[in-house]
This record gives structure tokens, sequence and C-alpha cells, in this order.
């Protein structure tokens, strides 16, 4: 028999458990409501579930059968957006970049249900960045932001870079002063204390500092564009990511190409700032305060040259991969192997499991030829015209010419590493401006041809 305590304490937890179930559905219902009327509202929550995830370094999770994230709660949020904004507000499917970019959504989501078919769970945890980085891309794409919107996610976007920056001061410090170890620093980096964030948090930095560069150098941006681009810049190279090195690179060679009729303008500041730069570090080098970064900073360079190297070790891997994804069936090649499939293959006679780290040999893995060349196509559409359209004021070519240098720096990025949510967002909010100025395309020669309608009727007459 039970006991009166027992009964008393099993009612209150089933009461409690009821209670908290109801308070999730609600808001998950209020969040809905929320963002069909605050468009940015997924975007918002895209951002701090992003920097939770880094805070935490292992974000919190519910255990539902599958570990539950706060981004797979963020996910599942802008798909239902988007779903019912299609269902209620009857939103159209907007030209070619959209049905691109659905078409790659269905060759993920193919390759996904027959995945899990064969490899449940496993095929769970191998589609979810690639499924996020869809779902992100997507939202962005179909929502109709305004320019305020544009301008309110831009403010965010650099307050992310500086909270991420303030993620790797903390955990500086707390190595530092012996509060964080140096392996829970390792494990979100790589290599050394100073990689206190992954390559993802480094590479959204180095995008945001881009951008803040090229406001700075047309001077049109706020008063601390210049301020920004410098202090991200110098977190880029100290962050000590290779790949993030070379997509700010590229980035930052493309820029003074498109900017080189305001390069003239800004020189006098930049040869002030790099001698005032080269004498603060050759004092500090003096005072031998710069020692151990040096050393990491010229270590992580020579290091790509190293046949045991990471580097060297990933493209031994891609090469093998890519022999098997050769060798195998026309099905396999057209649309990839089913996600939850083992990366195995032999590098130096040494078996290897990791992911391939390579967004492209990645996806020819798992969608195939179709979805790679799918994705290639909304990519270099997307940043093509980003970096050519044309433009009517100050704020549309910082916002295009800004989306098409992060999806230029991101294409370098996607050699080495995985694709992102983020960089997903970036691809949906770019393909989103082809269908607008193909929409503003129309709307002119419709009232060019109102215009021209009523003199050729007079003409006639």
């Amino acid at each position: 028999m039970m006991s009166a305590d027992d009964l008393v304490s099993r009612s209150f937890l089933a009461i409690a458990v009821l209670g908290l179930t109801v308070l999730c559905v609600l808001g998950l219902l209020w969040l809905l409501r929320a963002t069909m009327n605050r468009r940015t509202l997924c975007v918002a929550l895209l951002l701090i579930s992003f920097l939770l995830d880094v805070l935490l370094v292992e974000p919190p999770s519910i255990e539902l059968g599958l570990q539950i994230y706060s981004i797979d709660v963020v996910a599942l949020l802008m798909a239902v957006t988007v779903l019912a904004s299609f269902l209620f507000r009857q939103l159209p499917i907007r030209g070619l970049p959209t049905l691109f970019w659905l078409a790659l959504g269905l060759v993920m989501l193919m390759s996904f249900a027959v995945g899990t078919e064969m490899y449940g769970k496993t095929a769970g945890v191998d589609a979810r960045p690639n499924i996020y980085f869809w779902i992100a891309g997507l939202y962005c794409c179909v929502i109709p932001f305004d320019e305020q919107d544009i301008k309110q996610m831009a403010r965010w976007c650099v307050w992310t870079a500086y909270a991420l920056m303030g993620i790797a001061i903390y955990r500086w410090l707390g190595f530092l002063t012996g509060i964080i170890p140096l392996k829970d620093i390792v494990e979100v980096g790589a290599g050394n204390e100073f990689r206190a964030l992954h390559a993802i948090q480094a590479f959204c930095i180095a995008a945001v500092g881009l951008v803040q560069l090229m406001a700075w150098i047309r001077g049109t941006g706020t008063r601390r564009s210049g301020f920004h681009a410098l202090v991200l810049a110098v977190f880029v190279v100290v962050l000590q990511h290779r790949s993030v090195w070379a997509s700010y690179a590229a980035g930052f060679a493309y820029l003074l190409v498109l900017e080189r009729r305001h390069i003239p303008k800004r020189l006098p500041w930049l040869i002030g700032l790099t001698l005032v730069a080269g004498i603060s570090v050759g004092i500090a080098t003096e005072m031998r305060l710069l020692d151990r970064l040096f050393a990491s900073l010229w270590e992580s360079v020579i290091s790509v040259a190293d046949p045991r190297s990471t580097a060297a070790d990933r493209v031994f891997g891609w090469e093998a991969l890519m022999s098997d994804w050769i060798d195998s069936s026309p099905g396999t090649i057209l649309f990839g192997y089913p996600y939850g499939t083992s990366y195995r293959r032999v590098i130096s006679r040494v078996v290897e499991e990791y992911s391939p780290h390579n967004f492209y040999v990645q996806m020819l893995l798992r969608v195939g030829l179709v979805g790679t060349c799918l994705f290639i196509a909304a990519t270099l559409m997307a940043m093509i015209h980003s970096l050519r359209a044309k433009t009517e004021s100050e704020f549309e070519y910082l916002l295009m010419r800004g989306l098409g240098l992060a999806l230029f720096a991101s294409m370098v990025y996607y050699v080495p590493y995985q694709g992102f949510y983020m960089h997903g967002a970036i691809t949906g909010l770019a393909l989103a401006q082809i269908v607008r100025y193909r929409v503003l395309g129309r709307a002119q020669l419709r009232d060019r041809a109102r215009m021209i309608a009523p003199q050729v009727h007079r003409r006639t007459r």
C-alpha cells in the first residue's frame, strides 16, 4: 500500500509536471504568434542560442529520446513560422533562388529520412548541422524584412561579435588566474590557450570586422566603425585559426579592390595606425610581454607545411573519401550516402572516422552531386548579385556588399570547415535580395508602361 505522504508527493510531482508542460506549450504558442508579428524575433533567438552554446561549452539539453538543445527549439520555431506563412499568409515561392533553396532542403530531408530508417539516432546527429543551415537560410530567404529590421539585425551582429570577444577574454583571464584549466580551453578551441573559441565563432568576428572595415573605408559607417574593424581584426589574429585567417585575408583583398576609389582618403590613417601598432608591438616585444603569443603564432603558421599536421591529415582524408564516393553507385553519386553513414577511411594505415572538415566534400557525400550543385548555385547567385547589384542608397550599398563579402569569405571557410547556421542565414538574406530586386524591377517597368500608355493613346488618336 502507498503511504499518504508518498501519494501526496507523487500527486504534487504530477501537478508540477503538468503545469510545466502547459507553460511550455503556452510559451511555444506565444513565440509562434510573436514570430508571425515580429519578423526579427527568430533571428534574435538564433543569436542568443549561439551565444549560450559558446558560453556554456556544454549547452543544456532535455532528453526526449534524443538530446534536445536550444538550437533545436529555435530551428523548429523558424520552420513552423515559415510553414505558417506559406499556409495562412499565402506567401508565394519567390523566384528561382527560393526554388533552389527548397530543392536543396528536399534532397537533405530525403537523405535524412533514408538515414533514419537505416541508422536511427545517428542520422539525426549527422544531419543536424546541415538541417539548421538550411532552415536558417529558408527563414531569411522568405520572410520579408524591411530596412529597419535589417539595421536592427546588423546591430545585433556587432553586439554578438563583442560578446564572443568577451567570452574569449573571460577564458584567457580564467586560464591566467587558474580558475579555468587549460584542458577546458583546449576543448573549446584546439592546440593552445589562445584558441579560446571555435573556428566558426572566430569567423563570425571576422565577418563583422570586414563589414565594419568597409563602412570605415567609405566613411559612411558609424563613428566607431574604424575602431570596431581594428579590434575585431586583432582578435581574429590572436585566436589563431588559420582557416579564419585565410577567409579574412580573402575578404580583405577583395575589399581593397572593391573600394579602391576610397582607399586614398583613408591612406594617412592606415599609415599612422600601422606606425602606432608597430611601435607598440616593438615596445611590448622588448619587455617580453608577447613572447608566448609570437611563439604560438609562428607555430600556427609553420605547422601548415608539416606532413603530420591536422591540415595535411584533412587533405589526405578528402582524397580517400572522394575516391570512395567516385567508386560508388550512380544513385550515391547523384544523391549521396544517407545521413548517419560513417566517414570511415584509412589514412597512412590508420582508420579515421571524423567528419571531412570540408563543407563541399561533406555535401557531396550526404546530398550528392544534385544537392551540392543546388547549394553552390544558390550561394554563387547570392554572392555575385550582392557584389554587383546597382544600389540607390548608402544603406543598400553596405547591405549588398556586406552580404557579398561575408559570402565570399564563407566560400573560403567552407574548404576546411563545416557550414554553420549563421552562414545559412547570410545566404538566405542575400537570396531574398535577388527576389526583391526583381520585384522592384517589375514594378518600375509597370510604372513606365503606365506613363507611356496615355502618350501612345493620344498619338494614335
